[in-house]
């Protein structure tokens, strides 16, 4: 998608949020690979905010809060069932194994999950 809402950059991988879903490259000129709910099984394809820390990845979607180790096989959706606020994630943010989720219904705070 074109509309970017939120890039994130580590270890020389760019991170795109995008409205159709996680886009990721290490060389942008040459390829980017775009995480959806079709091909990865992501919560939402609406993503609006990235975040990677400890070798996980978070991405802020419209249908809650997906966290994964291994993007391409696996994501784990974290929604008002698991205790987020409501499943419409703006942003995340991580810190000292705490999860700060931006939502719709102000901010979630989490432990960070020991499982992608």
């Amino acid at each position: 998608s074109n509309v970017v809402w939120g890039v994130y950059v580590s270890n020389g991988t760019i991170y795109a949020a995008t409205n159709g879903g996680l886009s990721v490259s290490s060389d942008p000129q040459n390829g980017w690979t775009t995480y959806t709910t079709a091909n990865s099984n992501l919560g939402s394809n609406v993503v609006r905010g990235v975040y990677v820390s400890g070798g996980m990845i978070y991405a802020a979607t419209s249908d809650g809060l997906s966290v994964s180790s291994d993007p391409q096989n696996s994501w784990t959706t974290y929604t008002i069932a698991d205790g987020l606020g409501i499943n419409f994630v703006f942003s995340v943010y991580v810190s000292d194994g705490t999860i700060y989720a931006a939502t719709t219904n102000g901010l979630s705070v989490s432990q960070v999950p020991t499982t992608s």
